[in-house]
């Protein structure tokens, strides 16, 4: 659920930058009401783990802590790439894209085109 509401928050994010034509309510609104949500549905979860894990103490602890810890790994992860090779932190987002559109120009020529 965690990485959910942080998707969801990404993409109000987003869509806070480039609406693409679309209302608010499509774009920021409803995304923002979900992200909220998502949130609160985190912070119950965690709040009330012993229910959901049906065990107590150091256990439920154990069970969460991997959760932010990757979570703020990720983000010195992302530092460290970013500063030591930038190539390839600039890429990250674009791999998927440019790949596709690779694939898009050279199907043509595939096909004798």
């Amino acid at each position: 659920m965690f990485s959910q509401a942080v998707a969801a928050i990404a993409v109000v994010a987003y869509f806070a930058r480039n609406r693409r034509g679309h209302s608010a309510w499509r774009v920021v609104v409803a995304p923002a009401l979900g992200a909220a949500g998502l949130c609160l549905g985190f912070v119950l979860i965690v709040s009330n783990f012993e229910i959901t894990s049906g065990m107590a103490g150091w256990v439920n602890a154990l069970l969460i802590a991997p959760t932010p810890i990757l979570f703020l790994a990720g983000f010195v992860v992302s530092a460290i790439l970013r500063r030591t090779r930038p190539q390839t932190w600039e890429e990250l987002g674009c791999a998927d894209q440019e790949r596709q559109a690779h694939q898009l120009d050279a199907a043509p020529a595939a096909l004798g085109g």
